[in-house]
C-alpha cells in the first residue's frame, strides 16, 4: 500500500512539474516562445536575461537595461541545420522596448546572416556589433542612432548598401574597414566626427579603409578632421568633396588611393592645400556653377526672344 501511495505521489509531482514547465514555456506571441526559467508574466530587473525562441529554433537573447523598461539585444543563435539568413530584430519583448544592440551582438551568426532589419526603437549599436558578418549585403540604420561605433561593420566584405540616418553624429574608427563591395555611401549632414575626430586624444581612423569599390563621397560641412588612413586603399575612389570646416587632413588619409582622385573644395581651404602638397587634382566646383548660370541665362534669353517674336506677329496680324 505504501509503495502504491508513493508511486501516486511521485507521478502527481511529476505531472505538476510538467504543467508548470509548459506554463513557463507558454505565452507564444508573434512567433516567439518565452524560454525563461520563470513565469511568463514575471517582472524583470536590471541585468536579467530574457530569451525568446522562434518557431524554427533560432533564439534571441536580450538584457534588461538600467531603467527596467527597455532591453538591449545581446545575441542570436541558431543551431538548426538550416539557419535563417534574413533576420528582423523585434521591437518589443515581453512588453520591454528594444532600444539597443550590444557589442559583438551578431558574432555567433556572422557566417550566414545576409540581411538584418533593425527596429526604429533602437538608439545605440555597440562596437563590433556586425563585425565579420561576411554575407551581410545591406542594412538601414534607424533615425535614433547617433553613433556608428568602432568596428561596427569591420570586415563585412559583401556589404553593398548602407543607409545612414539624418541625426547621426559620429562614425567611429574602422567602422566600415574592409567593406570591399561598398560602392556608395551618403554621409548625413548631421555628421560631426569621422573616424575618431578631433575630440579623441589618440587618433585611429581607417573608417573606410579597404572600401575598394567606393567611387565618390561627400564629407558633410561640420566635420573638422579626416584622420589617419580614413580612405586608405580605396582604389576606385575618383571624387571626394571636402568642406571648408575640415581644418586637418592626415598625410596618409588617402594612402593607396588612385592618383587620379579629384578633390573638390573651396579655394584657399585645407582641402586645396592638401591636394597640392600630395599631388592630387583640385577642383573648386566654380566651373560647374558658371556653366549652370550660362545655361540658365541662355534659356531666359530664348524665352524672352520667343515672347517678343510672338508679340510682333500678333501686332502685324491685327494691322
Amino acid at each position: 500500500m505504501r509503495k502504491k501511495l508513493f508511486a501516486i505521489m511521485f507521478l502527481t509531482s511529476f505531472a505538476i512539474i510538467g504543467i508548470n514547465t509548459l506554463e513557463n514555456y507558454s505565452g507564444e506571441k508573434n512567433g516567439y516562445v518565452t524560454i525563461d526559467a520563470y513565469a511568463a508574466d514575471r517582472e524583470y530587473e536590471e541585468g536579467d536575461i530574457i530569451e525568446k525562441e522562434e518557431k524554427n529554433g533560432g533564439t534571441w537573447e536580450f538584457e534588461v537595461n538600467e531603467d527596467e523598461k527597455t532591453v538591449t539585444f545581446n545575441d542570436y543563435f541558431d543551431f538548426t541545420d538550416n539557419p535563417k539568413s534574413e533576420l528582423e530584430i523585434p521591437e518589443k519583448v515581453e512588453g520591454y522596448t528594444v532600444t539597443g544592440i550590444a557589442k559583438l551582438a551578431f558574432y555567433n551568426n556572422k557566417e550566414y546572416v545576409k540581411s538584418i532589419k533593425i527596429p526604429d526603437t533602437v538608439e545605440t549599436i555597440g562596437e563590433m556589433a556586425f563585425e565579420d558578418c561576411v554575407k551581410l549585403k545591406s542594412i538601414e540604420i534607424p533615425g535614433g542612432v547617433k553613433e556608428i561605433r568602432d568596428d561596427t561593420f569591420n570586415g563585412c566584405t559583401e556589404l553593398e548598401s548602407v543607409k545612414l540616418p539624418e541625426g547621426l553624429e559620429v562614425i567611429g574608427n574602422d567602422a566600415f574597414n574592409g567593406c570591399s563591395k561598398l560602392k556608395k555611401i551618403e554621409l548625413p549632414k548631421s555628421l560631426k566626427e569621422l573616424a575618431g575626430g578631433s575630440s579623441i586624444l589618440v587618433h585611429s581612423g581607417s573608417a573606410f579603409e579597404g572600401c575598394k569599390k567606393l567611387e565618390s563621397i561627400k564629407i558633410p560641412d561640420g566635420v573638422e578632421e579626416i584622420p589617419v588612413t580614413t580612405f586608405k586603399d580605396c582604389t576606385s575612389l575618383k571624387k571626394i568633396t571636402i568642406p571648408e570646416s575640415v581644418k586637418e587632413i592626415s598625410d596618409d588619409a588617402f594612402e593607396g588611393c588612385n592618383k587620379n582622385l579629384k578633390i573638390y573644395g573651396k579655394k584657399g581651404s585645407e582641402a586645396e592645400k592638401f591636394a597640392k602638397e600630395n599631388g592630387y587634382k583640385f577642383k573648386t566646383g566654380a566651373g560647374k556653377v558658371v556653366l549652370i548660370c550660362i545655361i540658365i541665362g541662355l534659356v531666359v534669353i530664348a524665352a524672352v526672344s520667343a515672347v517678343a517674336i510672338l508679340t510682333i506677329r500678333r501686332k502685324k496680324k491685327s494691322i
